[in-house]
């Protein structure tokens, strides 16, 4: 459920999300979106009376989001530029007839784009299929780079679509990263790789988990905060 609020002349927007649980959750991801993890069966009365008690963390929070809402949108057109690790791409569209195959490369400083139709929402397919497909090879390559330090590799490496998360690790061992990353620089889609390798040998986030994590990668915490500060970038 989608709320409203208006509070010291800023209009902020959430989802609540009810769960069988005893408190309730403010979340923030690295999005920028807020989600208010709520009990089932609270008031609407008392979720707002508890997002207005904590409307100056939340702004603090939001804060490095406000001025960046509108550099989210795509136009999807020529001149139009995208992120591809860490670099931008200027959008250049070729139309081809429905005979011929869609397909997307990088020459120069150029995203050029083979399309059957410069129609918005056929133009962000084609992108984001390929985005997709770049992220899981350079997945699989990075992972078999980093092999030998860490000595073990999943059972199976998946692209992921979530919204929260830039990756996760199974218990089963499966790896999975966030498309997305692909657009980040090459040294934090490493990161959150070798973050979720490490999870295959500490399922936990302790002491000695970022040791492991540190062990492989020194500077890790500057590709975290790269994460923290510009993970509103990566979008499609």
């Amino acid at each position: 459920m989608r709320y409203q609020l208006i509070c010291k002349d800023q209009v902020i927007e959430f989802d609540a999300v009810f769960r069988k649980r005893k408190t309730l959750e403010i979340q923030i991801n690295s999005l920028g979106k807020m989600n208010v993890i709520i009990p089932t069966g609270t008031k609407t009365e008392t979720v707002m009376r508890v997002v207005e008690d904590k409307i100056d963390w939340i702004l603090k929070k939001l804060e490095p989001y406000q001025d960046h809402s509108s550099l989210r949108c795509h136009t999807y057109s020529r001149g139009d530029r995208f992120l591809y690790q860490g670099k931008e791409y200027e959008l250049m569209t070729l139309l081809i007839d429905e005979n011929s195959t869609p397909s997307v490369c990088l020459e120069n400083d150029v995203l050029c784009l083979k399309t059957d139709s410069t129609e918005r929402s056929r133009v962000k397919l084609l992108l984001e299929d390929w985005y997709k497909k770049e992220a899981k090879a350079l997945a699989h390559t990075r992972v078999l780079y980093y092999e030998p330090s860490l000595r073990n590799l999943p059972s199976k490496i998946k692209i992921s679509s979530a919204k929260k998360r830039w990756g996760s690790c199974t218990a089963k061992g499966t790896v999975l990263i966030n498309w997305r990353l692909i657009m980040a620089p090459k040294w934090v889609f490493d990161y959150v790789v070798v973050h979720e390798m490490c999870h295959l040998i500490e399922m936990n986030h302790s002491n000695q988990f970022w040791d492991l994590v540190a062990s492989v990668l020194p500077d890790y915490k500057k590709s975290h905060n790269w994460l923290k500060q510009n993970g509103w970038r990566l979008m499609l």
